[in-house]
């Protein structure tokens, strides 16, 4: 019953504040500077179609960890604010996208409703603000890290390489060594060694990880 109140009371607000946004003229924007806000947020989108598929065709995001969280945030809220502020287009197709960018959320938020879809808001919205657990390893070379990846399942190692402006993502895997006392690399000719050491099987155990380098 507390949840659904929540959900009740979390849809109703956002509803009157986009109201209230949507009808006031004191937030909206003069025609010129609407279509100049409305390609601002269409070239965040063209950004994010474009890194999605290179991280998915070839594993490689923009440098940093934050950078590619960034540019998608950025695109959801001029989305958002498209709708709310700026003029409404001609076009039927624009106004129709920005009506459904500014009901995204309240779909996320009705989804709660379902134990089963729950998962699925959160786990987005996690890898989104929570990029990542722990940083094991750092070097001008290479990141090794765990990653948030879904509330159903554990974070993911992940060891990505830098490479100018953009990192390579070399090897993944469900594994977090929280429990290991340290990490050593040791770079080899074409291939990276991790070395893991310590816990959680004793003082002697450890985990070797061999990825090859990226040409």
């Amino acid at each position: 019953m507390n949840l659904s109140i929540y959900i009740i009371v979390s849809v109703a607000i956002y509803f009157l504040v986009i109201s209230f946004i949507k009808r006031s003229k004191t937030f909206k924007l003069r025609q010129r500077q609407s279509i100049i806000f409305r390609n601002m947020h269409f070239a965040f989108l063209f950004a994010v179609i474009f890194l999605t598929i290179i991280d998915a065709k070839y594993e490689y995001t923009l440098r940093g960890i934050w950078t590619n969280r960034l540019i998608i945030i950025m695109c959801i809220l001029t989305g958002i604010a498209s709708y709310l502020i700026t003029l409404r287009p001609k076009n039927l197709i624009i106004r129709a996208y920005f009506f459904t960018i500014i009901f995204s959320p309240i779909l996320c938020i009705l989804l709660l409703f379902y134990p089963f879809l729950m998962v699925v808001p959160f786990s987005l919205v996690g890898r989104l603000i929570d990029p990542v657990d722990e940083i094991y390893y750092e070097d001008k070379d290479l990141r090794i890290q765990s990653s948030f990846v879904g509330v159903l399942g554990p974070p993911w190692l992940y060891i990505k390489e830098k490479k100018g402006l953009f990192e390579k993502n070399l090897y993944e895997e469900p594994f977090a060594p929280f429990d290991y006392d340290s990490v050593a690399v040791n770079y080899e000719s074409e291939n990276i060694k991790i070395i893991f050491y310590g816990m959680p099987y004793g003082e002697d155990s450890m985990k070797v990880i061999l990825v090859q380098k990226s040409t």
